[in-house]
């Protein structure tokens, strides 16, 4: 498959900035403001094609890698050592195995090429003079017999078709002339496109340079990488835990007893008299000793003090009253 400038391009793209530069300059080509490895790679396929094609050639961008190499090879009288069915990077290492004993190391320039190589090299204008005098030849024949059919027209002119011996040639050599005429105008036109075109040509002062230069960098192809699909990452995650309202457990209200009316009884408001106990009867019958509890709560320091002074036998009589124990 041909090697086409975008190949040239993702080749060199790899390579060093500086190393780039440096084969530019030691071509005398202009970095034209690139600084990238990108930019200078396309900076150095541009000035391949450009400097190794005519301008037409260059817009009809129909030039291999291939092409260039195999141009370049024609100028140095090398064609017979490069091989032009291998592609286009072999081609430039033979190319450059013949023309160095050694492969250079970095940039090449003119100046570093043998005395007969750079004869080879120096510009040839022949075709440029050759389609120059076309061009001049062209339009002086358009010039002339313009002015030829304008003399024929002319009131001199009229008077030959009476001139017996002429008068057959008339016509014929008014048409030939006409048709000369029109032919060379548009004929002048093509040869001096061709004659600039010519003289804008391939530069090879510049062009065998800079391909050597990019021949001793190296091509070092791009190695497009496959796309392997990545097995999806399973990240863990903490668990999101939903804190369920926590249920306290309301006891149920106890029934509180309330007392009733009835069961406390009547609200007692007369005093409480002391209740007298015989002790006698405090030992016989303790048991039916009673104590109403409304009268314990109104006057508990009271009834506490009769029940003790009942049970223990004293009472609130003098001391030295003798006892009445009947």
């Amino acid at each position: 498959m041909p090697t086409v400038r975008a190949d040239i391009v993702a080749a060199l793209s790899v390579h060093d900035p500086a190393e780039l530069r440096t084969i530019l300059e030691a071509a005398g080509i202009a970095t034209g403001g690139a600084s990238t490895a990108r930019e200078l790679a396309e900076r150095i396929a541009e000035s391949l094609w450009w400097h190794a094609t005519t301008p037409l050639g260059y817009v009809a961008d129909r030039t291999f890698f291939e092409d260039i190499v195999q141009r370049a090879a024609r100028r140095v009288g090398m064609q017979h050592r490069v091989d032009a069915q291998v592609d286009g990077w072999e081609q430039l290492r033979q190319l450059t195995a013949a023309l160095f004993q050694t492969v250079p190391l970095g940039a090449v320039s003119f100046d570093s090429l043998d005395a007969k190589t750079r004869e080879r090299l120096e510009p040839s204008w022949i075709p440029t003079i050759g389609l120059g005098a076309g061009t001049g030849g062209t339009a002086s024949t358009a010039w002339a017999s313009g002015r030829v059919l304008a003399f024929l027209k002319g009131p001199f002119g009229r008077l030959i078709p009476l001139i017996p011996p002429l008068a057959p040639y008339y016509r014929a050599l008014v048409a030939g002339l006409g048709t000369v005429r029109l032919v060379a105008w548009p004929l002048t036109l093509g040869l001096a496109l061709l004659t600039v075109n010519t003289a804008l040509g391939a530069n090879d002062r510049k062009l065998v340079p800079l391909l050597l230069g990019v021949g001793a960098l190296g091509p070092r192809p791009v190695v497009v990488a496959e796309e392997v699909p990545m097995e999806p990452v399973i990240v863990a995650e903490e668990p999101i835990v939903h804190e369920a309202p926590v249920e306290v457990p309301v006891a149920e209200d106890e029934p509180v007893e309330v007392p009733s009316v009835a069961e406390e009884g009547p609200e007692r408001t007369e005093p409480v008299e002391p209740i007298e106990v015989h002790p006698d009867d405090a030992e016989v019958h303790p048991e039916e000793i009673e104590v109403h509890p409304d009268d314990a709560e109104a006057h508990p320091d009271e009834v506490e003090a009769h029940v003790i002074a009942d049970v223990t036998g004293l009472d609130d009589e003098e001391p030295g009253e003798p006892r009445d124990d009947a």
